[in-house]
């Protein structure tokens, strides 16, 4: 499992970090298709800085192509930040199919927290909008983005978030067949936001997109979190947040037994209190399966550890896998403090 820390001379991954909202910036570093997979995490970064400036990055979520080691970026990201006399921060690592050039081998995103209120009414936090259809010979992503992001725009406009507003999408596919149409359709509804674009699986049971974002909100919720779930699903269809801080985690891993994955919740449930919050806290719970099966044992087990009457927004569907091979589910997830 990918638990407390990664060990290294300077300093040590965290297993969650604190921010405020209300200062909250989300970046996408470039794809880059030149230098090892340690130098990309490098110059991936060295981007990120130099349009954060000073801002403190509070997590780096890593997505890493299938043929490239995942197991070092950690490592690299803690390099790199120690290099920099930075803190080190949050890292999650989760490997997909491909990225938009097949010469990248990571891509990574980024929770900033600026020096200065951008989000004075708070961000609300979308989940996934999946729109899928049976495998086809001749796969393609844009018909179904065009329905995800459809249903995205819905999603926003419910909360009266305009698409100006948005901060980040990113959007999981299952083929990159037709990358160009996809990502010009992200750009045209979403003008201000960072974008991220993968293929989650060399080979999926099913041809899939879904897309997830992150927006400034035009009016404050009720309350610190106010989970958006008119129909009382298994998941919120998003979480507007405007509390004075929250709790990101890295991510904790397991192997395909229940135990494996109960083992996995109260390890996160540990480091939750350690930062000081707990699992009763979470408004958002990122789930990274390896394959349908583990996606409906994450769905069968989630509850005994989750708040049924309080299901948080959700991010869920099989990817390639997680840091390490040998593990068939990652979470990670964002949480109030007590």
């Amino acid at each position: 499992m990918f638990l407390s820390s990664v060990l290294l001379t300077a300093q040590t991954i965290p297993t969650s970090g604190r921010a405020m909202p209300t200062q909250l910036e989300f970046g996408v570093g470039p794809v880059l298709s030149k230098g090892s997979l340690t130098e990309q995490v490098q110059a991936s970064l060295d981007q990120l800085w130099d349009s954060s400036g000073t801002s403190r990055i509070v997590k780096v979520r890593a997505f890493v192509a299938s043929s490239a080691d995942a197991t070092k970026v950690p490592g690299a990201v803690a390099e790199a930040f120690t290099k920099k006399k930075r803190k080190v921060p949050v890292v999650s690592v989760i490997r997909v199919g491909a990225l938009e050039n097949p010469s990248a081998q990571v891509v990574l995103e980024t929770v900033v927290e600026s020096e200065t209120i951008h989000n004075p009414n708070g961000i609300v936090f979308v989940s996934g909008q999946l729109t899928s259809a049976p495998k086809d010979p001749k796969p393609a992503a844009a018909p179904l983005a065009e329905k995800s992001l459809a249903n995205l725009k819905t999603a926003l406009a419910g909360m009266q978030v305009d698409p100006g507003a948005v901060l980040r999408v990113t959007c999981f596919a299952s083929t990159l067949v037709d990358q160009a149409q996809v990502r010009g359709m992200m750009e045209t509804q979403y003008p201000n936001a960072a974008l991220n674009l993968m293929q989650i699986q060399k080979d999926a049971d099913n041809q899939e997109v879904e897309c997830e974002a992150v927006a400034r909100l035009s009016r404050a919720p009720n309350g610190p979190v106010q989970l958006v779930n008119p129909t009382n699903a298994a998941f919120a269809q998003a979480a507007m947040v405007n509390a004075p801080e929250v709790i990101f985690t890295t991510t904790f891993t397991a192997a395909s037994t229940d135990d494996s994955v109960r083992a996995a919740f109260r390890s996160m449930g540990d480091a939750l209190t350690t930062g000081g919050a707990s699992l009763e806290t979470i408004f958002y719970a990122y789930a990274y399966p390896v394959n349908a099966a583990m996606v409906q044992k994450y769905r069968d087990l989630r509850f005994e550890f989750l708040k049924r009457d309080r299901a948080p927004a959700s991010t869920n569907l099989a990817f390639e896998g997680v840091m390490s091979p040998t593990d068939t589910l990652g979470m990670d997830v964002i949480a109030l403090p007590k």
